[in-house]
């Protein structure tokens, strides 16, 4: 990002360089934070794909149950 800034003195200048500095640090530290926090933290949730489970031995299909 460019800004063109005319007319303001040595200490207008310094302070807004200070603050954009200090607005830099907070953000990246922010950023860090965010990515410290998704490292540490557990999954939440296990997916299990139907499809993929192997059904128990004494499974009984419906389909195989004949009635009379």
């Amino acid at each position: 990002m460019e800004l063109e800034l005319r007319g303001l003195s040595h200490a207008e200048f310094e302070m807004i360089k200070a603050y954009l500095d200090r607005s830099e640090r907070e953000t990246r530290l922010s950023v860090l934070e965010c990515l410290r926090h998704e490292e540490v933290a557990a999954p939440s949730a296990k997916i299990i794909w139907l499809k993929d489970k192997v059904p128990a031995r004494d499974a009984v299909k419906v389909r195989s149950l004949h009635f009379k």
